[in-house]
Parts: structure tokens; sequence; C-alpha cells
């Protein structure tokens, strides 16, 4: 646990973690939220559900094999991973406001491209951001923030859904928007050393 908490601290990789930490916290509302909000507020029946989750994935998996090493190349991992956080900002606030199958699809497309980006990039840094000997425990304990956002992200969900049924969406918004936030931080200010941990 102490090793958790100093490298939240820490000045190189505190921000990318949080990001991590943040991001699952509004993946996991996402998730917790999409199937009543689909059920009961859209009337959508199994299939539909079933079609676009698969449409979710089908973008999700394209976008990264042929859309994240582009932007990249072009923009470099920083601004990308910025750019990707106010994108799924956005596509939170959108799906708050679907109102149809046809909307829903069309916001789920948006939202799967922007998804889809987050992940690597945030990898990516962590790999960068730490020094050789150090990349393993990095991941881990980034993958140690994520379980905790996993955890704490439905129960969060659940309790803003009780309220009404698009909240979930909202706070995820909320979320990646402070995420955008970490993310231009790290924009912003120069990487100063890699972190032994």
């Amino acid at each position: 646990m102490k090793k958790l908490a100093r490298a939240l601290f820490d000045r190189d990789i505190g921000k990318t973690l949080a990001i991590s930490l943040f991001y699952a916290l509004c993946w996991s509302m996402f998730i917790y939220a999409y199937q009543p909000f689909a059920a009961k507020a859209l009337l959508l029946t199994p299939q539909e559900i079933a079609i676009n989750f698969t449409v979710f994935g089908i973008a999700g998996l394209l976008s990264q094999a042929f859309a994240v090493s582009r932007l990249v190349k072009m923009f470099g991992e920083k601004k990308v991973l910025f750019g990707s956080l106010v994108f799924m900002t956005v596509s939170f606030i959108l799906f708050s406001k679907v109102t149809s199958f046809s909307m829903l699809m069309a916001v789920s497309l948006f939202h799967a491209f922007g998804n889809s980006l987050v992940s690597p990039l945030v990898q990516a840094l962590l790999s960068k951001e730490a020094d050789e000997s150090s990349q393993g425990s990095i991941l881990g304990i980034n993958a140690s923030y994520m379980s905790i956002g996993m955890i704490f992200g439905p129960i969060i969900g659940g309790i803003l859904a009780t309220n009404q049924i698009q909240l979930p969406f909202i706070g995820g918004a909320v979320l990646a928007f402070v995420c955008a936030v970490f993310a231009y931080k790290i924009l912003s200010t120069p990487h100063l050393h890699q972190v032994k941990i």
C-alpha cells in the first residue's frame, strides 16, 4: 500500500496513474449504467443490446489497429491522450442525451473510438516514465489502480443511478474531464527523470 501511495504522488508518474484510476472509475460506472439504461430507459431488446456491444467492440478493435499508431506519429502520445480524454468527456455527455437505438449506435461508435486510445497510451507513457528495472512494478501498480477504479465505479454508479438513470454518464463525463486536466498537466510539464520504484 505504501508503494501504491508513493507512486500516485510521484511528480513524474503520479498524474498518469491518477488518469488510470479515475478513468477506470468512469469506465466501470459506464459499464454498470449501460445495461439498465439500454433496457429500462431506451426499452431495447436483448438482440439490440447485443448488436450495440458487438459494434462497440469492432469499432474499438479497428481504432486500436489502425488509428492509435498513426495519431501518435502525427501528434505524440501526450497530445493524443489529452485529445482522447476530451473526446471521452463529450462522449459521456452524449450518452446521457441518447433517446433511441440509432442515437445509441452513433454515440457508441464515437465512444468506442475515444475509449480505445486511452489504455494503450497510459501504458505507453508509464513505460517511458519508469526506468527499465521498474517498468514491471509500475505496470503492476497501474493494474492495481485500475482494479480499485473497477471496484468503486459500480458502487458510485449505483448511487447515482438510484437518483436518475443518466447520472452515471454525467459522473463519467466529470471524471473523464478530471483525467483530461491531468493529461494537460502531463502535456505542459517537462518530464524530469525516469522513476525507479
